[in-house]
Formats: C-alpha cells, sequence, structure tokens
C-alpha cells in the first residue's frame, strides 16, 4: 500500500448557499425575538472542513422551496409550511420593527417578505407606534398589497415618507440570478 498524497488545496467554500429550511426557519424566529443576525450557518465542505458563512441574505431566489429537495413530489408541501411561516412572520416583524422606531427614524422593513395579507398588520403598527418614515423595498406587495396600501395611506395622519421600490414580486426573467452573479 502507498499513501496518497494529502491535497494541497482545497475547493473554496460557495459565496452563498442556498436557503436550508432549518436556517429559513431559525433566522426568521431569532428576529422574531429580537436576535437578528444571531443565527450561524455552518456547511461541511468536500474535504471534510467545516465553514462557517459570516452572514447570508435570504432572497426570494433563495427560498428553501426553490432548491433542489431530495423528494421533489415535496415541493407543494415544503411551499405551503414556507407560506405560513412567512405569514406569521410579516405579521410580527412589522409591529416588532414599528414598535422600536424612535420618532422620526426611518423603520426599515425592507426585504422582509412582506405580501398584501401584511398590509392591515402594517398599517395598524404604522398608526399605533405614529411611525414617520417606512421603508418597504423589495417585498412581495405586488400590484393588490400596492392598493391596499394606498387605501390605508388615506387615513394616515402619522407617515410622512415611504420607500416601496421592487415591492412586487419579480417574474423569472426579471429574477436577478443567485448571488448577483
Amino acid at each position: 500500500l502507498t499513501p496518497q498524497a494529502p491535497r494541497t488545496h482545497a475547493p473554496p467554500p460557495p459565496t452563498c448557499p442556498r436557503s436550508r429550511v432549518e436556517y429559513f426557519v431559525f433566522s426568521l424566529l431569532a428576529e422574531m425575538q429580537g436576535k437578528e443576525g444571531q443565527v450561524q450557518l455552518y456547511a461541511i465542505l468536500r474535504d471534510g472542513r467545516l465553514h462557517q458563512y459570516k452572514g447570508v441574505n435570504m432572497v426570494e431566489n433563495d427560498m428553501p422551496s426553490r432548491g433542489a429537495l431530495s423528494n421533489p413530489d415535496d415541493k407543494a408541501l415544503v411551499k405551503g409550511l414556507e407560506d405560513q411561516i412567512i405569514d406569521v412572520y410579516g405579521r410580527a416583524i412589522v409591529e416588532i420593527k414599528c414598535s422600536k422606531a424612535k420618532e422620526g427614524e426611518w423603520v426599515g422593513l425592507n426585504a422582509k417578505m412582506l405580501r398584501p395579507q401584511h398590509v392591515e398588520s402594517l398599517m395598524a403598527a404604522v398608526n399605533k407606534y405614529r411611525v414617520a418614515r417606512l421603508n418597504l423595498g423589495s417585498n412581495q406587495l405586488g400590484p393588490e398589497g400596492g392598493a391596499k396600501l394606498a387605501e390605508a395611506l388615506k387615513t394616515n395622519a402619522s407617515l410622512k415618507k415611504l420607500q416601496c421600490a421592487m415591492a412586487a414580486p419579480r417574474t423569472d426573467a426579471q429574477r436577478s440570478p443567485p448571488c448577483g452573479r
């Protein structure tokens, strides 16, 4: 038997992992508990080393339901669970973020997966905490959410500035490749 020579270099870790269901669930739960950014993601590399990702951004293209599932027949189930989680998360995160805003401060609800069903909770929190500046960019509000938001703004007295660029879901043709590649 001849010993094999050790590898001289290991392949670099991927720069942006696909979202795992576990990471998706625990990172949203941590944010709802006020522990945003405290969930750590690790991967075992092909050479056996453990790699920690310093930061993970979850965007629509990286949702668990868009990943390679071991059983493709589970896609509808995963998508359904994902939708339920996003529904609960959206209703909670608008309350949490609005409640922490100081007078005149921007409330950053950009890229929080907000959908039309979240507009009522959002505007209730905006009114309750007298939010003056709100960023809703890069959400999933679409035309339905936009119409609901426009209607709610008719009776809102506190909101002075609203940013909502790219607040609609994009078609597959409009989506950017994963990690901006």
